[in-house]
C-alpha cells in the first residue's frame, strides 16, 4: 500500500496493474543549488495517484541539484551492510511512455524518449549466484517509439555462466 499523509491518501496497488512514477526536484533561493523533492505513483489500473514533497521550502531539509542520468529500473532490493538481497522471479515488467525532461515547466513540458537521450545504455542485472556471475535481469532493445523496453527475468542456473 503507497500512501501519502494520512490513509485518506492511501493508494493500494495489485500484481499486474499499470504503474508509473515521477520525481520532481524544484530550486529554492538559499541555499543555492540545493531543493526540494516532490515524488508521485500512479497506478493507472486502479485509477489513483498519490505524491509527497521530501522538504519544506522554507525549512528543509534540502537536497542536492539532481545530476544529468536518468534511469528506468528493475533492480534487487538491498540487505544489511549493502549486500543484496535475492531477487524474485517477477517474470517481466514492461515500459512504456519512458520519456523525461530537464526542465519540468507543468503539463505542457516537452518531454523527451529514452532514444532521445545522449547515451542510452542497456543495463543488465548480475549477481553472483552458485559461485558464478549470472544475468538476472535483461533488458529488450528499445521499441520503434524509442520510450519502451521489456525488462525480463533469467533464471539462475547452478554451475552455469552466462
Amino acid at each position: 500500500m503507497l500512501q501519502s499523509g494520512n490513509c485518506g491518501d492511501c493508494l493500494t496497488a495489485n500484481p499486474g496493474d499499470s504503474a508509473g512514477g515521477v520525481a520532481i526536484w524544484t530550486p529554492v533561493q538559499n541555499p543555492p543549488g540545493y531543493g526540494t523533492v516532490t515524488l508521485g505513483v500512479c497506478d493507472f489500473t486502479a485509477g489513483g495517484c498519490v505524491s509527497f514533497q521530501i522538504g519544506d521550502p522554507d525549512n528543509g531539509p534540502f537536497t542536492p541539484q539532481p545530476g544529468d542520468s536518468t534511469e528506468w529500473i528493475v533492480e534487487a532490493p538491498a540487505g544489511f551492510g549493502y549486500s543484496y538481497l535475492p531477487l524474485v522471479d517477477f517474470y517481466q515488467v514492461s515500459f512504456s511512455a519512458a520519456v523525461w525532461t530537464a526542465d519540468y515547466e507543468g503539463p505542457e513540458s516537452q518531454a523527451s524518449t529514452i532514444n532521445d537521450g545522449v547515451s542510452p545504455t542497456p543495463i543488465w542485472l548480475w549477481q553472483t549466484i552458485f559461485g558464478s556471475n549470472q544475468y538476472l535481469a535483461v533488458p529488450s532493445p528499445l521499441g520503434g517509439d524509442g520510450a519502451s523496453f521489456t525488462d525480463h527475468y533469467q533464471q539462475p542456473i547452478r554451475g552455469g555462466n552466462n
